[in-house]
């Protein structure tokens, strides 16, 4: 009998494998350590108590445990907001927790299914990993006698999580009902090994901390979400956090949503799989009948073997997606401006079908738009459009209830036409320098627009050449033309065709200067004027006919980057130029070029340097303020000089009638000086002047009054 219940749980092995190794990393979510190669423990919090769940996660622990049985110690730590010193330590197990004997599986396991599972593990000794058919042979290597007995434990844990009554029963669940809300706890799980003191732990021991206060509130499953095709759904939902869930069980209600059934007769493992999202559960389900509203939902079951609250449902309506589209589609023409369109469809299938909708474009693997407003009947086989285009590509679309499209073949319908389409317009044109012309052009509105042809002359009134081999879909062409022509210009126009092969009137006609790719002579520099503040430049310009403009350049050596000064169009020359934005002392480059009509350059042979010479004098001091401290019987002089390389500050000052005279000398880093030595009530005048490292120096600064007053 046990073999046969375990042949029929071999096809979730493979997941519980899956599950074990999550098993190994990972818990509740509750803070906890534990060694993770032989004991984990999850606790969840309820208003009665703790509920302690522990797991062997290996075969040797686990019948380690099975032989020597659990000890289960809590620890408060902490009670009312403050530590408890020392910790008081209490002995939840009298007696090491063991699994019950054969006497209780075999009563048990006409109640629950999983108890049958948990006692054949405990006390079975077949194999029990042989597939079918060969369910007598067992186990004779190394590695079938490993698998044997990872599969032996692995059972065994998912049978505790699904049944509370099993995990109590094989010695993995305790309830505490003595805990306090004002506590705080942690409780530790061991082996109770012979050679070990009581309360000694060991290696094997899981520990979680806890606060009685908070309890354990089991999420519902999110995102379910669905795919429907064919008759089955494919449902698939967020997993959850690992060991959130240890299984799950889909269910479906064929009533509105009234009671709902699982759809499978075993929940689902939670060892998902995990994609850019994170973990997820799946399931597919055939649905029993067709066009019915179905709605799904979701459950988790936790470790406890506590069923989850459900998950928001979704509504699946169920239809057939195996449809064809409409075939043998013909047209006829009427009153020469009207199309009447045919088709078929089976009878049989129209009930599977919504409705037909009519659709055209104007070019084949064009746009299709919608040519009535709300789908046809699904007993329609026929449609008139009234507006037709000069060309028309008809589809003919099958509705199925869920939206999707099932279309028959295109459908190419063309009237009569003898109206020419308009010309095209804004024909424009770019040029390389190696003699590759780019023609771009804007298209007329005509819906039957074939194409273009692109015409070429060497001379306005001249025979134009046709130069495109077809008819150009596009609104572009590209053209080679030679640099060795005498010819300045070259001629182009463009003439529309539709699909009738009427041609347009020709574009206007675009004159296209032919490449050059003689650069202009370079101006030359005829003199020049330095002062130590400016440099004054004269030149001749380019003698060239086709120059456009000429640029000046200027650098500031080291520097290696040339910069624009001055850019002036040929039919405003300009003869010479004064550059005032220099610094003393300071060596410039000047380049002067000259530029075509082609964009060519004349380089930078006409090229010149110069320095600027100094004076010794500089600009004076003109961001100066003065404060007037009454209270401290002074005055505070601030101000900023962009110049740099000050050695000194020279202070002149007057007061009342006396004569200005030089007052104070000060570093040349100062910013700031004060002036102690007032008198109240007596006007002073105040002059600044800054001498540099180089002996320059600047000129005398504005006069800036000032008069400390007595009183207020």
């Amino acid at each position: 009998m046990m073999k046969s219940v375990f042949i029929k749980l071999y096809l979730l092995i493979v997941a519980a494998l899956n599950l074990l190794v999550v098993r190994l990393c990972v818990g509740q979510g509750q803070p906890h350590t534990t060694n993770p190669t032989s004991l984990t423990m999850l606790a969840k919090v309820e208003k009665s108590g703790v509920i302690l769940r522990w797991s062997p996660l290996n075969y040797e622990t686990w019948q380690a445990g099975n032989q020597f049985g659990y000890q289960v110690i809590r620890t408060t730590f902490w009670r009312d907001g403050k530590p408890v010193v020392p910790r008081e330590r209490t002995v939840l197990t009298t007696q090491p927790l063991r699994p019950l004997p054969k006497s209780y599986w075999d009563a048990a396991e006409k109640k629950d299914k999983y108890a049958r599972v948990a006692g054949g593990l405990l006390y079975g000794k077949e194999s029990i990993i042989t597939p079918i058919p060969d369910a007598k042979k067992e186990p004779n290597t190394e590695k079938e006698l490993q698998n044997d007995k990872n599969i032996r434990v692995i059972l065994a844990l998912f049978s505790a999580d699904m049944s509370p009554g099993v995990a109590v029963a094989m010695g993995l669940r305790l309830a505490d009902r003595t805990v306090k809300a004002n506590e705080r706890y942690e409780y530790r799980v061991f082996i109770q090994y012979p050679a070990l003191t009581p309360g000694q732990a060991t290696p094997d021991t899981a520990r979680v901390l806890l606060a009685p206060s908070v309890p354990t509130i089991v999420p519902r499953p999110e995102q379910l979400t669905f795919h429907y095709a064919d008759s089955t759904t494919l449902l698939r939902w967020d997993a959850g956090k690992p060991m959130t869930y240890s299984a799950f069980v889909v269910e479906r209600s064929d009533d509105g949503g009234k009671q709902y059934r699982s759809i499978s007769p075993q929940p689902l493992l939670a060892a998902p799989p995990t994609d850019s999202t994170g973990p997820y559960g799946s399931k597919m389900d055939k649905v029993p009948t067709l066009y019915k509203h179905y709605y799904y939902r979701v459950r988790g079951i936790t470790p406890f073997g506590e069923y989850s609250p459900p998950s928001a449902s979704v509504d699946v309506f169920a239809y057939r997606t195996d449809l064809s589209g409409p075939t043998q589609v013909i047209y006829t023409l009427l009153d020469s401006n009207k199309v009447a369109l045919h088709w078929n469809f089976p009878d049989s299938l129209a009930r599977d079908i919504r409705g037909f909708d009519i659709v055209r474009a104007k070019a084949l693997g064009g746009q299709y738009t919608y040519l009535s407003k709300t789908p046809l009947r699904r007993t329609e086989r026929a449609f008139v459009d009234l507006k037709p285009e000069k060309t028309n590509y008809y589809r003919i679309v099958a509705l199925d209830w869920g939206g999707h499209e099932h279309t028959s073949y295109p459908l190419l319908v063309q009237l009569s036409d003898s109206i020419p389409p308009a010309r095209p317009t804004n024909l424009t044109a770019t040029v390389s320098k190696e003699g590759v012309v780019n023609l771009r052009w804007k298209a007329p509105d005509d819906n039957d627009l074939m194409g273009f042809r692109v015409y070429r002359s060497s001379q306005k009134n001249h025979e134009y050449s046709l130069i495109t081999k077809k008819t150009q879909t596009q609104t572009t062409f590209t053209d080679t033309v030679s640099l060795k022509q005498l010819d300045k210009y070259i001629y182009y126009f463009v003439v529309a065709l539709d699909q009738h092969y009427n041609p347009s009137r020709s574009s206007d006609t675009l004159r296209v200067k032919r490449p050059d790719v003689i650069p202009p002579t370079a101006p030359v520099f005829a003199n020049y004027q330095l002062t130590d503040s400016t440099i004054q430049l004269a030149w001749k310009l380019s003698s060239s006919l086709d120059v456009s403009r000429h640029v000046l350049y200027r650098r500031t050596l080291p520097d290696t980057t040339f910069r624009p000064l001055l850019t002036f169009p040929v039919n405003r020359p300009l003869l010479t130029y004064a550059d005032t934005a220099l610094s003393y002392g300071a060596e410039y480059e000047y380049v002067l070029q000259a530029i075509d009509e082609s964009g060519l350059t004349s380089g930078r042979d006409c090229r010149i340097k110069l320095q600027t010479f100094s004076s010794g004098i500089r600009p004076p001091i003109r961001d100066v303020q003065l404060q007037a401290d009454r209270a401290k019987r002074q005055f505070v002089v601030h101000w900023t000089y962009p110049q740099k390389a000050i050695k000194h500050y020279l202070i002149y000052r007057q007061r009342g009638n006396e004569r200005l005279s030089l007052y104070k000398v000060i570093d040349g880093k100062l910013t700031q000086w004060i002036d102690t030595e007032i008198v109240p009530d007596v006007p002073y005048q105040y002059r600044l002047m800054a001498l540099f490292t180089d002996n320059g120096e600047s000129k005398l600064s504005a006069s800036f009054p000032a008069i400390l007053p007595a009183k207020e």
